[in-house]
C-alpha cells in the first residue's frame, strides 16, 4: 500500500467486503466509505489514524447501536469527526454543547458577514468541496443516518444522568 501513501478518499462501497483489514498504512487517508458491504465487525486498530469519515451504513455491523464501541472508535481514531455522514462527538457535557453551539453560532454570523470561521477545524461543508461529486449523494445520506444514531446516543445519555 506504500504507493498509496497520498491518497484521501476511499470508496469501497458496494463489494461485498467481510472484514476491514490492511487498510492502517493509509495515513493520508481522510473519508472511507463502506456502505452495502458484508462487515460483521469493525476494529477500530485496523482503521487509519487520520480519518476523518467513516461510512460503514447499512452492513450486517450495526455500529450505531453499540455505544461502548463508539466510545473506543473515538478513543482509537482521534481525528474521526464524522460517522456515517454525521458530524459526531462522543457524549459531550453540557457546557462543551453550549461552547460549540455558541461558536457555530459566531462562525455562521461571521460567514454571513464574509468573515472566514475562526476554528481551524473543517466544517462538513469544507470537506464535501473537496470530495467527488458521486460522493456528495452518499454524504447526504449517511448524515441522515448519523443525525439518528447522534439523537439515540443523546437520549441513552440522558437516561443514564437519570
Amino acid at each position: 500500500l506504500d504507493c498509496f501513501n497520498k491518497l484521501q478518499l476511499l470508496s469501497l462501497a458496494n463489494n461485498r467486503i467481510t472484514r476491514i483489514e490492511g487498510i492502517r498504512p493509509l495515513s493520508a487517508l481522510r473519508a472511507l466509505d463502506l456502505t452495502y458491504n458484508l462487515i460483521e465487525t469493525v476494529d477500530p486498530a485496523e482503521l487509519p489514524l487520520g480519518l476523518y469519515y467513516l461510512n460503514i451504513a447499512n452492513n450486517p455491523a450495526k455500529v450505531e447501536e453499540d455505544e461502548d464501541f463508539l466510545l473506543n472508535l473515538f478513543e482509537v481514531l482521534p481525528e474521526l469527526k464524522n460517522i456515517d455522514g454525521e458530524f459526531f462527538r462522543p457524549l459531550e457535557d453540557e457546557d462543551e454543547d453550549e461552547e460549540r453551539d455558541e461558536a457555530k453560532e459566531e462562525n455562521a454570523e461571521a460567514a454571513a458577514a464574509g468573515v472566514e470561521e475562526s476554528s481551524g477545524e473543517p466544517t462538513i461543508a469544507d470537506l464535501e468541496a473537496r470530495l467527488p461529486p458521486s460522493f456528495s449523494a452518499t454524504v447526504s445520506a449517511m448524515n441522515a443516518a448519523f443525525e439518528n444514531t447522534r439523537q439515540r446516543l443523546q437520549t441513552r445519555k440522558e437516561a443514564i444522568k437519570e
